[in-house]
């Protein structure tokens, strides 16, 4: 029956609990392209485990033409296919990080500067090296065919390979699987070997090869993965000043560059307080008061002043300035006309020199200056009147003339409410019928203790026995008769 009970309770709560949850449903708002800020709200760029955040104004181009702070995500695999594109450009800043960590880039792979004519397997034009797993220009890359093929059979493996034995047409190759155990001590364990041979490229089997061809360049370096280059190139940049990082994601005037924006992900513009609304458009008087608000020249008690904002759009203004715009006074400006707009169109990074000029338009900067000065003034003015005014103190507090914004109903307090109380109480009849039973110990005489003996020629003699005597007698009196008459009503 119990359960029963519960199941009707939980059936009737959901029933009307889960139409209110449809109709409180928000649609999301959709954004549009993201830019990084400028050189007057320095960029910020944080890199995290997985992707690179970089805060951005983001542009809600399908519920409002306003800016807003927003934080733009790509992950670290999508920065490295858009920084693998412009060192293929030959992008200066790009390929000096490659030359910075002793790589470089051909055909779509990284290979490392570091290896010689003279290793074993080294590419050479009119070679090509070959095993069962398939053919490629040096011994290392047949060997990187063979660690492919046993990741995608067990992905949560580690592999490595070593050279067993080597001459100049022919490597053998070890093949070990990495393990480490919970107190983190690595083995490796052997899985399989292969035997690399060198042909020439007369062979039939060398067609497609790259070494095969006539204006193979050779490589002189190992072929790096691009995981690997992908964590040294993230902790390469992290370790630069944050004008050098600019650099590598947008232009001199931080905007971003077209082709990255294309691999962002950027916050939805957030609703306005009442959690639907969106944004209000550009050039809205709001924006202008949130501007106020972000630049610290604001109040609502002077309207007559240019810096004044009505209480009554003081939340709202407020809202905009601090979450919308995250504190930035640079998108406050662009959405109240202070800043202008930044060119968005075509905008790649300077692909020579990375150098470029830039332009900051100081003139709301100056104005503010000026209102700040004279709000500063007007203080101190007032600071000067009440340094210069003498107001005669009084020493004694005449209570008789104390005031209050209000008459007390209970002017007496509690204790005035409650003698008011009983002494209604006392008026009652049930009060007059209850006083009836009270008990008076202390009415009544005390017994004659006087003893004659007249008859017999002795006289009269007073038996006299203190008042607390007879008052134990009385008292003894009454309690056994209590006791007396709760056995005669109840028994036992």
């Amino acid at each position: 029956m119990i359960l029963k009970k519960f199941f009707v309770y939980f059936f009737i709560l959901n029933i009307v609990i889960l139409p209110l949850k449809k109709a409180n449903a928000v649609v999301p708002l959709v954004v549009g392209i993201g830019y990084a800020v400028d050189v007057a709200a320095p960029i910020a760029i944080r890199y995290l485990a997985s992707d690179i955040a970089i805060s951005a104004v983001a542009k809600a181009v399908q519920v409002s033409n306003a800016y807003y702070s927003a934080t733009a995500t790509a992950s670290n695999a999508k920065f490295l296919k858009y920084f693998k594109g412009k060192a293929a450009l030959g992008v200066a800043a790009f390929v000096g990080v490659l030359d910075a960590l002793g790589l470089y880039l051909s055909n779509d792979s990284f290979y490392s500067k570091d290896e010689s004519s003279q290793d074993p397997g080294a590419a050479q034009q009119g070679y090509f090296w070959s095993s069962p797993d398939g053919q490629r220009s040096s011994g290392s890359e047949v060997a990187d065919i063979r660690i492919s093929d046993l990741k995608e059979s067990h992905p949560d493996n580690n592999y490595i390979y070593r050279i067993e034995s080597s001459s100049d047409n022919s490597i053998r190759y070890y093949f070990y699987r990495v393990d480490t155990d919970t107190q983190g001590n690595v083995s490796e364990i052997y899985t399989s070997a292969r035997t690399v041979s060198r042909h020439e490229c007369s062979s039939s089997n060398g067609v497609g090869v790259s070494s095969c061809s006539s204006d193979f360049d050779p490589n002189f370096g190992l072929k790096v993965e691009d995981s690997d280059v992908q964590t040294s190139v993230l902790d390469y940049l992290s370790s630069l000043d944050e004008s050098k990082q600019l650099e590598f994601f947008a232009d001199p005037d931080g905007v971003l560059d077209s082709a990255l924006v294309e691999d962002l992900t950027v916050d939805d513009a957030p609703p306005m307080l009442d959690g639907e609304s969106p944004i209000p458009n550009i050039g809205d008087q709001s924006w202008s008061d949130a501007h106020m608000i972000t630049t610290g020249v604001a109040q609502s008690s002077d309207s007559s002043a240019a810096n004044y904002v009505p209480q009554d759009d003081w939340d709202n203004a407020y809202y905009l300035a601090n979450t919308v715009a995250n504190g930035n006074d640079y998108i406050t400006g662009l959405n109240s006309g202070a800043v202008s707009i930044p060119d968005t169109t075509g905008t790649t990074p300077n692909t020579t020199t990375g150098e470029g000029s830039v332009k900051v338009d100081l003139s709301s900067i100056e104005s503010r200056i000026d209102t700040t000065n004279s709000l500063n003034q007007s203080i101190l003015e007032e600071f000067q009147k009440i340094n210069s005014t003498t107001t005669q103190t009084k020493k004694s507090f005449d209570e008789s003339n104390r005031y209050s914004f209000w008459t007390p109903i209970y002017p007496n307090g509690f204790e005035g409410v409650l003698n008011a109380f009983i002494e209604k109480m006392k008026q009652t009849d049930a009060y007059q019928f209850l006083s009836g039973f009270t008990l008076n110990l202390s009415s009544g005489v005390y017994p004659v203790t006087e003893f004659c003996f007249t008859e017999l020629g002795f006289g009269c003699f007073e038996l006299k026995l203190d008042a607390n005597v007879w008052l134990a007698i009385k008292s003894m009196v009454i309690l056994f008769s209590l006791v007396m008459a709760r056995r005669i009503v109840f028994g036992g």
